[in-house]
């Protein structure tokens, strides 16, 4: 098949968290056979795959501006007019048989529908994001744009089954599947000696303690400060346990909060606020670490609890949907309820005090058969059947 895959970017491979997401997708439809065309309306990265996104001639640059200016929204919506139109010219030369929204923002749902409005071309919905918990509580609160780009999709699948039940149960459409995120196969693979960095620094601060990690884009909902109210008392609890934190933290306030509590509760020698880390940098915390945590207040999937279990450590998260859809057994981990640091702490400790007792190899094998890309890819290609009518 030829498969439109629409983007919010094209992302930098080597230094992006999401680029490991991302590429994947994309990688591992062309693992099925799959000819792979990407578009996007953000920012791209030099990639080798075929790409729309045309500068366009310099009136319609000229149009874009002006309009974009003058309304923000009339110039998404001529953007999304020449993309169409782009698309329909490369259909009538070399058909697409369908396309893949990966929404991790609205606009490639958007696009999607404004192009099958021109091209008859199927498309199908990947949904990531967590609006749906965070913000939206009713199908009143959404862009009606938004809603009739989920609601003409050929086909709609959540990235775990919280999302899709959360989606269905506020009235989104009642037929939302499921097909999760996945890893590249090489993530699973521990860091070469040699390349480590990251991993020996880790190493070399904890000074054979325990260590503790977690990372992401860590804005409010993401709970750093209810991870570091847990190590608190874990620290307590414990002689020698660490804990890394990376990732920015947004706003800057909150950057300074979260380090004037660390000092505030002698926690310096301790906890190391790592910063901004790249995909290779990520690759080695995961398999430098003893033990993910995952804080947040919701999340659609949880991709940092996927990570640390590719690295075959176990996981403590707070029920918010999607990790706990990762950690569905205490033998990969513990989860607590949210917004609790007692119970946050209790966990983190338990996995402490017992973690001979969680089978590396197991996990990380639990992890590859159901969320690797061999794994995934072809639930896509299958998707795709049945949206097409194909199946055999």
């Amino acid at each position: 098949m030829r498969v439109l895959i629409i983007l919010k970017y094209i992302p930098d491979p080597d230094s992006e968290q999401k680029s490991d997401l991302l590429l994947t997708i994309v990688r591992g439809h062309e693992s099925e056979g799959h000819r792979v065309t990407l578009l996007t309306s953000g920012r791209a990265h030099p990639c080798g795959w075929d790409l729309i996104k045309r500068p366009g001639s310099f009136r319609e640059r000229l149009a874009h501006g002006f309009l974009n200016t003058a309304s923000p929204s009339l110039g998404r919506v001529y953007q999304q007019h020449l993309l169409a139109r782009d698309v329909k010219r490369e259909h009538l030369e070399d058909k697409f048989d369908i396309i893949l929204a990966v929404c991790t923002s609205p606009h490639p749902a958007r696009h999607a529908r404004a192009i099958k409005a021109r091209t008859g071309i199927p498309y199908v919905i990947q949904e990531h994001r967590t609006i749906y918990e965070r913000k939206k509580r009713s199908l009143q609160d959404f862009a009606r744009k938004d809603l009739a780009a989920l609601r003409e999709a050929d086909a709609v699948v959540a990235v775990s089954p919280p999302l899709a039940r959360i989606m269905t149960g506020i009235g989104v459409r009642d037929d939302v599947g499921v097909l999760p995120n996945a890893l590249s196969d090489e993530f699973f693979t521990p860091p070469r000696p040699e390349a480590d960095r990251t991993g020996k620094s880790i190493r070399t601060w904890a000074e054979g303690g325990f260590v503790f990690g977690g990372w992401t884009r860590w804005r409010r909902f993401k709970r750093c400060d209810l991870l570091l109210q847990a190590f608190r008392e874990v620290r307590n609890r414990t002689g020698n346990a660490r804990l890394v934190i990376a990732g920015p933290i947004e706003p800057e306030s909150d950057r300074e909060r979260m380090r004037s509590y660390v000092a505030e509760n002698d926690l310096e020698d301790h906890v190391w606020f790592f910063g901004a880390a790249d995909r290779a940098q990520i690759h080695q915390l995961a398999h430098a670490v003893d033990c993910g945590v995952v804080p947040s207040d919701c999340e659609t999937f949880g991709l940092p609890a996927l990570e640390v279990q590719a690295a075959g450590k176990p996981v403590v998260t707070t029920r918010c949907n999607g990790p706990e859809y990762v950690i569905n057994s205490e033998e990969l981990g513990r989860t607590v309820e949210k917004n609790n640091a007692g119970e946050l702490a209790a966990a983190m400790t338990e996995v402490y005090e017992k973690a001979d007792r969680f089978d590396k190899q197991a996990i990380r094998d639990n992890a590859f058969r159901r969320f690797s890309r061999t794994s995934v890819s072809p639930q896509f290609t299958s998707l795709y059947r049945k949206v097409l009518g194909k199946e055999q």
